[in-house]
């Protein structure tokens, strides 16, 4: 409906004209997806979105694989530019418009603790229910989405017991998921190869009981 056309790499022809241009993707740099994209003619933006370097994306701008440099806050700046040389940068902002996710006042029955993400299993970590239920929080559930059966097999030595509601992607719609959370809590992975530390993010969604 866009009218954006797309085919695979190997499809491109061998000379272009244009922009090459990546967010976040970690196979931008390690599959030399970029240094593809630099020897067929185009300009390489580059945008990683998180507050680390992706792996081998150093390098890339050491070697002047890519032209320009895209961060969404002045904080993200501050933290990656080291890296980045005298490549061109631009602060574009946040790419999410925040009224699209608009706040609301909820205190619920019970407790509620969630995670929302792709239900890719490098978006969870080994031990991920552990990081939720060593909280020792009395009268507590846990909803999590999104779910998969690949997820399941994962994660099958642990038992989930009733205070774990496990759900598919797109069950329910983004905001109505969050805002059935009292705490947004998500324990994030190792990622090994990368500049930055591991660790969790939390928000407080409704008024601590």
């Amino acid at each position: 409906d866009l009218g954006i056309l797309y085919c695979l790499l190997d499809e491109l022809p061998a000379r272009l004209e244009g922009v090459a241009l990546a967010l976040c993707n970690d196979c931008f740099f390690v599959e030399r997806i970029a240094h593809r994209a630099k020897d067929k003619g185009l300009k390489v933006i580059w945008s990683g979105e998180m507050m680390w370097h992706h792996i081998q994306e150093a390098e890339a701008f050491r070697d002047g694989v890519v032209d320009k440099v895209l961060y969404v806050s002045e904080l993200q700046r501050s933290a990656l530019n080291g890296a980045h040389g005298t490549v061109p940068r631009t602060i574009t902002g946040n790419y999410i418009d925040p009224e699209l996710y608009p706040f609301r006042e909820r205190r619920s029955e019970t407790f509620t603790i969630g995670r929302l993400s792709r239900p890719a299993p490098e978006k969870y970590p080994q031990g991920f229910p552990m990081f939720y239920e060593r909280l020792e929080l009395p009268d507590t559930r846990f909803r999590v989405m999104a779910w998969s059966a690949e997820l399941t097999w994962r994660y099958g030595w642990h038992r989930f017991d009733e205070r774990w509601e496990l759900l598919q992607a797109e069950t329910e719609g983004v905001v109505p998921f969050l805002h059935s959370l009292d705490l947004f809590s998500r324990a994030t992975p190792v990622r090994p190869g990368t500049s930055g530390p591991t660790g969790g993010v939390a928000r407080w969604t409704s008024t601590p009981r």
